[in-house]
């Protein structure tokens, strides 16, 4: 099955700024496990883990007596997710290099979850597809997906902000294959023949000098 290559690489200061911006959109995604299910003991299969901030969040939630794994294509992140999650002593967690589209596992998962990957896809149904099969009878499928097919805005108007909003929308747009999947989740679900999913949508708010964003792009 084929797959794509992040865009945005493997670089040390593109694996700080995946850290950075993974404290901004944690609550988001937090929500969105725990509207899917996730609880103690429960298997989980985080697809496209990068540097492990989504399956070090689910490993706190499965508990000890759960078990995540996580996988990504970058050597570098996976490296510094396994340091992370040995630094927490998150034993429940093995990282695994590969594409996550030709993952499979003997044992089935209970989920399998992904953040900010379907964009990266140039199928995102098959992408879904591949993740279904992973999983056990009754095994939840669940994405936090980033609207990359609308232009951010800030009140009152500030121009360099708008600019990187506008620069940022042109990158998914012609970098990723799939900058609307957020916006065409429930399409990719039924072709994946899934169920209609349930879905919601959270904008980070805030501003200043100390606004993660602000330092996310500055």
């Amino acid at each position: 099955m084929s797959h794509t290559e992040y865009v945005l690489g493997s670089a040390p200061r593109e694996l700080e700024r995946l850290i950075l911006q993974a404290e901004i959109i944690r609550p988001i995604t937090e929500r969105l496990l725990r509207h899917a299910g996730l609880k103690p003991g429960m298997r989980v299969l985080d697809l496209g883990c990068g540097v492990g901030d989504v399956s070090l969040l689910a490993a706190g939630m499965v508990g000890p007596s759960g078990s995540v794994v996580g996988i990504d294509q970058s050597p570098e992140a996976i490296a510094l997710a396994e340091s992370r999650a040995r630094d927490k002593g998150l034993k429940q967690i093995d990282f695994c290099l590969g594409a996550a589209q030709e993952f499979s596992s003997a044992k089935p998962f209970d989920v399998a979850i992904g953040r900010y990957v379907l964009l990266y896809q140039s199928e995102p149904t098959n992408f879904i597809r591949a993740a279904r099969q992973n999983l056990c009878p009754g095994g939840i499928v669940a994405f936090h997906e980033l609207s990359g097919h609308r232009i951010c805005h800030s009140l009152p108007l500030a121009p360099t902000f708008q600019r990187v909003a506008e620069l940022l929308q042109f990158a998914f747009h012609n970098f990723g294959p799939s900058g609307d999947a957020s916006g065409r989740l429930s399409e990719h679900f039924l072709k994946a023949d899934l169920s209609f999913p349930s879905m919601f949508a959270e904008v980070p708010i805030g501003g200043g000098g100390g606004f993660p964003v602000v330092c996310l792009v500055g």
